[in-house]
């Protein structure tokens, strides 16, 4: 993952599609997602993942 992250692709990536409200949304998933697991929700934090991963893949590739 830091490898890709070093290429200058994502650079692109990141600087066209990264707003304000998309970083508001992201920390509330990773928020959620912490919170799931020191409930010791397992199957919920599972699925916000899932969800918050398809949802920055879908605004990194401009399927939203």
């Amino acid at each position: 993952m830091n490898s890709a992250r070093a290429l200058p692709v994502w650079g692109s990536l990141k600087q066209r599609t990264f707003t304000p409200d998309r970083r508001a949304c992201y920390h509330e998933d990773h928020t959620a997602i912490v919170e799931d697991l020191h409930d010791r929700d397992p199957e919920t934090a599972r699925e916000r993942m899932r969800d918050h991963l398809i949802r920055v893949s879908d605004n990194l590739l401009g399927r939203h």
